[in-house]
């Protein structure tokens, strides 16, 4: 009902795959993406401490890590498909791979195009060659990656959202494999795991591969001693969760 002429189906639909009204901060992809990796939601706060003034440290409470609420099953699905994008031929970040070790993920290219404010213009006037150099990046899409690693033993999320930066898969992604890469050179040893390594490089199937399924088909369970760290970072409109010709993360 916000907008002129009420509510239309569609409006459902572009919402369901991230478009239309969704936003999101990297930060709350990332933590989304961490609940996937391992079925536990992480704490995540952009504050460590509050500094008073005689140098006292105040640490602020966080919420403690929960049960992510997806079924099993559901998580199994959706991790394949995320090892897939990144380590089979055809997927969306192939050429993203990490040089040692393993990454999962999901590119995405929000549909964000915008047309340069009124103020904006006013401040630019007489340079014509700034005014289009503008309105040209400002018709680009937002470029996103948002994964983990290694694939199959998750231990760092990160998420990679450029601003009008094109394909997420051309221009994200590979912002993530030399972050991820600068991870693994820190923790060589995540690298040579033996769980990691039919993962690499693998073809196509020609089907698709059945997700295993659970016997009681429960929710992912809650695994405090084994979560991913999730950088902080600091909120950023994105415009809209990506989606478009990769989809949404």
């Amino acid at each position: 009902d916000h907008v002129k002429g009420g509510y239309f189906p569609g409006f459902a639909l572009s919402t369901a795959v991230g478009q239309k009204d969704v936003t999101a901060t990297p930060l709350q992809v990332a933590r989304t993406y961490a609940g996937i990796a391992t079925g536990t939601l992480p704490s995540a706060s952009l504050l460590s401490a509050f500094e008073a003034q005689d140098g006292r440290l105040t640490v602020p409470p966080r919420q403690p890590p929960r049960p992510v609420g997806i079924k099993a099953s559901t998580l199994a699905v959706l991790r394949a498909g995320l090892r897939s994008v990144v380590n089979d031929e055809g997927g969306t970040a192939f050429s993203a791979q990490p040089k040692a070790g393993t990454m999962a993920g999901k590119t995405g290219t929000a549909q964000a195009a915008q047309r340069p404010r009124a103020d904006v213009l006013e401040r630019m006037a007489g340079d014509t060659a700034a005014i289009n150099r503008l309105a040209t990046w400002l018709q680009n899409d937002h470029a996103w990656f948002v994964g983990y690693a290694p694939a199959d033993d998750p231990q760092i999320t990160v998420a990679v959202f450029v601003e009008h930066g094109g394909s997420g898969g051309h221009n994200a992604a590979p912002i993530a494999r030399q972050i991820v890469e600068a991870w693994y050179a820190h923790h060589p040893a995540a690298a040579l795991s033996p769980k990691e390594a039919g993962v690499r490089h693998r073809k196509a199937a020609p089907a698709a591969a059945e997700a295993p399924a659970s016997d009681d088909d429960e929710v992912g369970e809650h695994n405090p001693e084994h979560e991913p760290s999730v950088p902080d970072d600091p909120p950023k409109r994105g415009s809209e969760e990506p989606s478009g010709e990769e989809s949404a993360p």
